[in-house]
């Protein structure tokens, strides 16, 4: 049913044929992306026989000893199982899984263009456009095994209650969570651990060492009975559920001023709002999209460009300069990869405790500091909600390219030409700071770049005509 029309249309209104009316509209489907849709179809229903133990051996094959377990665990993999029933049945799921969702749909796109041509005089031409695309049904992951927020929200939920929790062969038996920020709990004693433990649901967002990861357990499993599947951790489910727009105006002129010179100048003023990126694209909460809903990941407000051709005639060669200046592209500021709000996926954002005057923009060189202390601005989520934050709040540094070809052609026969062309990328070799969509706001170096364009390339090539 991916039926996909398209129109167009030209239109000289008057007499005189120097003014083109253009309009367009088309439908557009995506290709199928084979590579993510056989990861999450490879991971749907899988099943795992653990080898490392006797355990799941001996389900499959209750008669053997000791000794015999011993050595099938020791034989050389691969190992071939029969596909039965009693082989699945002493299969286990992974604790985390991927699935496909029943309704997934080929993403597709509504473009619309609209523009008019005029020629002024004689060999220079103005343009000015409108364009349109709206992409419909993106897809993204989405967690579908997420703890489920009762009334309230989970940080209430945890506030509430006293739990007895198990991990391992460990029982702590009397837990309670506060705003603060304690994260020890004692060592397990394969008992049951009766003091009161009291843990901080405001504890700092780098959590590493083994005192808490064993607060990030006990967290796991005190908001376990709220997921579908409480056995389970993530089931990140492709869905096609995501969406953006693109709203875009090109006023462009080109002048052909002699046979040897021609350039063309465009300039465009665009903005890109969408709620997912790419294919695999989480969100922070998996139960509330809107705020994903922002400025595109290659969103650039204005970007213009000038391209000349230019012909020397003494010498025969042909010059072709391209300059572009660009807009810098948005970028997320995250929590430095911890699971605040307890989704099982690290994409949380931080809160946002005093207004900015303006958007937060990379410094100018690697390490300069930033006029922004993420301390006076930000500050973690309490665990169990989620960062105030927006995706997409910061502005990358503006871009600009200088590139030039030079080439010259040579005719040996009527019918042989031969063109040697040295092309040079980025001609000053300007270094071209940018972002790669995310700075962790816990980094010592916040806002600064890290990452920039090549530097100089020159590209020599041979083209032979005959």
């Amino acid at each position: 049913n991916n039926w996909g029309p398209r129109a167009s249309l030209a239109w000289a209104p008057f007499h005189s044929d120097r003014t083109l009316l253009r309009a367009g509209f088309g439908i557009f489907y995506n290709r199928v992306l084979l590579r993510s849709f056989g990861d999450f179809a490879g991971k749907t229903g899988l099943r795992f026989v653990d080898l490392r133990t006797g355990e799941d051996v001996l389900k499959l094959f209750p008669g053997l000893s000791a000794a015999d377990v011993n050595q099938f665990l020791s034989a050389l993999f691969p190992r071939i199982l029969p596909n039965n029933a009693d082989v699945y049945g002493a299969a286990t799921p992974p604790e985390d899984t991927r699935r496909i969702a029943p309704d997934l749909r080929i993403s597709y796109s509504e473009q619309a263009s609209l523009g008019v041509e005029r020629e002024i005089r004689r060999g220079m031409v103005v343009e000015a456009s409108y364009q349109f695309n709206r992409g419909i049904k993106l897809w993204r992951d989405h967690n579908i095994n997420a703890p489920i927020p009762p009334a309230g929200g989970l940080t209430r939920y945890l506030l509430d209650q006293t739990f007895s929790l198990k991990l391992d062969s460990t029982t702590y038996s009397n837990v309670r969570f506060d705003l603060g920020t304690n994260t020890s709990v004692p060592a397990p004693n394969g008992g049951i651990i009766k003091a009161p433990i009291t843990l901080g649901l405001n504890a700092p967002s780098q959590i590493s060492n083994s005192s808490t990861s064993r607060f990030v357990r006990l967290l796991w499993a005190a908001v376990k009975p709220l997921r579908p599947f409480p056995d389970l951790f993530g089931i990140d489910q492709l869905e096609s559920s995501g969406s953006s727009v693109y709203h875009g105006m090109t006023l462009s002129v080109s002048q052909r001023a002699t046979p040897r010179i021609s350039f063309r100048a465009s300039y465009t003023l665009s903005k890109l709002m969408e709620d997912t990126f790419i294919n695999t694209s989480t969100p922070q909460d998996e139960f509330n999209y809107r705020p994903e809903w922002s400025l595109g990941n290659t969103d650039q407000r204005h970007r213009f460009i000038f391209q000349g051709v230019f012909e020397i005639p003494k010498v025969k060669l042909t010059m072709v300069p391209v300059v572009m200046f660009a807009s810098g592209r948005p970028f997320t500021i995250g929590n430095g990869g911890s699971d605040r709000n307890l989704s099982d996926r690290a994409t949380d954002r931080p809160n946002l405790i005093r207004q900015l005057s303006s958007p937060p923009t990379l410094v100018s060189l690697p390490g300069n500091q930033s006029s922004l202390d993420p301390k006076m601005y930000f500050s973690p989520a309490t665990i169990g909600s989620s960062g105030n934050l927006g995706r997409n709040i910061g502005i990358g540094p503006a871009q600009r390219q200088i590139n030039l070809a030079i080439s010259r052609n040579f005719r040996f026969k009527e019918r042989v030409n031969m063109r040697p062309q040295i092309e040079f990328f980025n001609v000053f070799n300007n270094a071209v700071f940018f972002v790669n969509g995310f700075v962790d706001v816990n980094d010592s170096d916040f806002l600064q770049p890290r990452a920039a364009r090549k530097a100089r390339v020159v590209q020599l090539s041979l083209r032979l005509d005959f």
